[in-house]
């Protein structure tokens, strides 16, 4: 099983149920994706960004969406952005009023975020859970409030057992 070490892994392709990471210039890894019964939403950072604005307003036209963004894209770059999302990767719905489509959320951020970790912990840290929680905990700077809240969520996942 392929494990990474954090910045390691310049990119990752995917195909299907196979995937390819690039992990130096001339080196490549090929492997492959169990996804049975598992909804995959992979999104770029720009649908991702797109998301969160309609996560955020719980329906948006294009133009409401591109108003909302914290830097100028171009409206046909929104539009066709969001056609797709609604068309091809099913995480929109899109419902036509007046001239106008306004676009709703199909997922929550939630569902969204599970699957992208899933493809995470999966592709990069060999299925690992720990190794994952790890790195996402290591450089982050924590209240105690965040501290007792993750406590009390392994304390409820050790009552389970």
């Amino acid at each position: 099983m392929f494990r990474a070490r954090r910045g390691n892994v310049l990119g990752i392709r995917f195909a299907g149920k196979v995937g390819i990471a690039k992990i130096s210039t001339q080196k490549y890894l090929r492997f492959s994706i169990d996804r049975t019964n598992v909804k995959d939403y992979r999104l770029t950072h720009y649908e991702l960004e797109l998301m969160g604005v309609i996560w955020e307003l719980e329906e948006a036209s294009v133009q409401d969406v591109c108003d909302a963004l914290p830097r100028e894209l171009a409206y046909t770059t929104v539009m066709t952005t969001l056609s797709l999302l609604a068309k091809k990767k099913k995480v929109l719905k899109r419902i036509k009023r007046g001239r106008a489509y306004i676009y709703q959320p199909a997922v929550t951020r939630e569902e969204v975020s599970q699957s992208m970790l899933g493809q995470l912990k999966q592709v990069l840290l060999g299925d690992s859970l720990p190794t994952l929680m790890v790195n996402l905990l290591e450089n982050e700077n924590m209240s105690e409030d965040d501290i007792t809240t993750l406590k009390s969520a392994i304390n409820k996942l050790e009552s389970k057992e």
